[in-house]
């Protein structure tokens, strides 16, 4: 009997029945082992969704588990490496096995057998079989976080706990506070608003006005997004966002990677035939623009005619929402700039109609770049963001003695609990939603 898979978790998956859901997240225990993937304190990124019962880690290790499903007839062995070394993986040592696995996956299709490359085969991943005489390489490369957002993102995390610690030392709850920076902030600028904040916290119990700190720094206070709901006082209900320009290198060195990934598929693409098509998919993280991307692509390929590169396919899975008001998905950016190699690619093969096809199981494919809005609608252009906050409310106790709490994600990294109080009895007790802790696709870190 095989064991239920989706017992506690959310199910967001409207396409997929419980039953076909509990299928994929099967194909993952088998794979990665139900053991290791619930060791507790294990700190491997698949662990960590595997321990969350939230929509988003459900919709990410469905995505794995389709990945492995459709891959597994033609590649056994191949896939027996790859699931090795994601499981040898640390967070300081994140390597392209994961990536690989997912990203051919995609094209993992009926009509397009794709099959992981041989060890010994430089500069590509693996192939396509199109059916007739039409092949194809791929070289696949996963351009993640970068070491600005990283930066950013372990900064914000330290004012966040000075936050905490000053809200419980002065005893006051219900801070919203929003803090932006007008560049990206040196090493200097954080510290000069980590030594403020507390004494700025404390400013804003008698004089609720915006603050600056230094030349840097804009820190404006806010209400929590608790509705009508009435605040625990007992606990430190905070909501944060920190906002920074990109530092300026950050796309600079985007579109550096993207020109050398082409030249080494071209430097290793030659002694393929004319009817083998030499393709490249370029992962770029949430922080780049990939319209941007895809433009440099096509700006090396047009300057290029002689290069051994037929198409460069630039992907960019992110979470997003349609409006301020609509609920958050995955989308996948899917852009593609063709060299003419491609259609002498076609010819040669006796295809020339073909199209490469991809699939993805969760979310939706688009050919526009998704856009940071704030709260209000505005768009926030291209910042690294932190945005985080616990928020705790009383239930209420309703006329007829029955007693109601609410448990929502209001914004990414915003959670708001519940807290009950028994009428007559001692203590109370925390309620919280299953949520994400924030947006970020762990499966693409």
């Amino acid at each position: 009997m095989t064991e239920d898979f989706t017992i506690g978790r959310n199910n967001p998956l409207e396409n997929v029945s419980s039953g076909e859901l509990n299928l994929l997240l099967s194909a993952v225990a088998s794979a990665f082992d139900t053991a290791w993937l619930a060791q507790p304190s294990g700190a491997n990124r698949l662990q960590t969704l595997w321990s969350r019962q939230d929509a988003l880690a459900t919709n990410q290790l469905a995505i794995l588990g389709d990945a492995l499903t459709r891959l597994a007839p033609l590649n056994r062995g191949w896939l027996a490496r790859r699931i090795k070394e994601i499981k040898s993986e640390t967070p300081e040592n994140r390597k392209g096995d994961l990536f690989e696995l997912l990203g051919l996956g995609l094209f993992a299709l009926d009509g397009q057998d794709v099959t992981g490359a041989a060890q010994a085969n430089p500069g590509f991943d693996g192939t396509i079989d199109f059916g007739g005489r039409a092949s194809g390489i791929i070289s696949l490369k996963d351009f993640g976080v970068s070491s600005h957002r990283k930066t950013f993102e372990a900064q914000a995390t330290r004012v966040e706990q000075i936050i905490v610690a000053a809200l419980q030392e002065l005893r006051k709850t219900g801070l919203g506070i929003r803090i932006a920076a007008s560049r990206f902030p040196l090493q200097t600028d954080w510290d000069k608003l980590r030594r403020a904040l507390t004494t700025v916290i404390s400013d804003w119990r008698t004089d609720w006005r915006p603050r600056t700190v230094g030349s840097v720094w804009s820190l404006t206070p806010q209400p929590v997004p608790a509705g009508v709901a009435r605040l625990a006082e007992r606990y430190p209900s905070y909501a944060l966002i920190v906002l920074a320009p990109h530092h300026s290198n950050e796309q600079l060195n985007i579109e550096s990677k993207i020109e050398t990934a082409c030249a080494n598929l071209s430097k290793h693409a030659g002694a393929h035939a004319a009817d083998t098509a030499r393709l490249l998919l370029i992962r770029v993280p949430e922080t780049a623009a990939p319209t941007r991307c895809l433009a440099c692509a096509e700006q090396w390929l047009q300057a290029r005619p002689e290069a051994r590169v037929d198409s460069v396919i630039v992907y960019q899975p992110a979470v997003a929402a349609a409006s301020i008001t609509a609920p958050s998905a995955i989308v996948h950016f899917i852009g593609i700039a063709a060299a003419p190699g491609f259609n002498r690619w076609r010819q040669a093969a006796g295809r020339p109609g073909l199209a490469i096809q991809a699939r993805v199981l969760v979310g939706r494919c688009t050919n526009e770049p998704t856009k940071l809005l704030g709260t209000d609608g505005s768009p926030l252009g291209e910042q690294y963001i932190y945005q985080r906050g616990q928020i705790y409310t009383l239930s209420e106790v309703k006329a007829d003695g029955t007693i109601v709490g609410n448990m929502t994600n209001p914004a990414p990294g915003i959670m708001v609990n519940s807290i009950l109080r028994i009428p007559g009895q001692p203590g109370e007790c925390v309620f919280s939603g299953k949520f994400p802790p924030d947006s970020n696709l762990l499966i693409y870190s």
